[in-house]
């Protein structure tokens, strides 16, 4: 480190004491938003997994039931055809609605999509810090660090809201409106 880019390094050290730019323990730190990132989409998407691959299998399975008159039998039970349908139905119905309610595959995509574009902002800072440290004029890469960080905040705080935001964002029925006359 040349003393010509002392102030560089200040500045450097400044920002790294900062919330933003800690270490994992630190809540709030790009550290701490990725680790919570990539721990929570792997649950999410067997969740996800899990109840789509069963609500797709109940629905197969209503109309093989239906078809086998008054009684179902299978590994030694045996169940009124009206009673399984109506089980079934109602399985159908839960999963259904866990999987409207929990939103399972939006939650894990968003999150998925926000670790990979943190990673990316987080190049980019790196390589700013780079730029930086070897630019000839301390000032300007000081300005330049500057404004490098304010659009590494910025981005940073866009992709947490954009992947909150998608999760809370609610499906409209669509508007009906009256036919009008002619």
């Amino acid at each position: 480190m040349s003393m010509s880019h002392s102030r560089v390094e200040e500045y450097i050290a400044q920002l790294q004491s900062m919330t933003l730019l800690g270490d994992e323990s630190k809540p709030g730190s790009v550290a701490s938003m990725s680790a919570y990132y990539r721990s929570r989409p792997r649950g999410k998407r067997l969740a996800f997994r899990t109840a789509s691959v069963t609500l797709i299998t109940l629905s197969a399975s209503l109309p093989l039931v239906a078809a086998f008159g008054d009684e179902v039998r299978c590994c030694g039970w045996q169940l009124n055809t009206k009673i399984a349908l109506g089980l079934m139905s109602a399985a159908i119905a839960l999963v259904t609605g866990l999987l409207g309610h929990f939103r399972w595959e939006v939650a894990w995509r968003g999150q998925t999509e926000a670790l990979f574009a943190m990673n990316a902002e987080k190049a980019a800072w790196e390589a700013a810090i780079a730029f930086a440290r070897t630019h000839p004029d301390e000032a300007a890469a000081v300005k330049f660090l500057n404004e490098s960080y304010e659009q590494f905040r910025v981005r940073v705080h866009d992709i947490v809201r954009g992947e909150i935001g998608e999760f809370f964002r609610v499906t409209q029925a669509p508007s009906i409106k009256p036919p009008t006359t002619t």
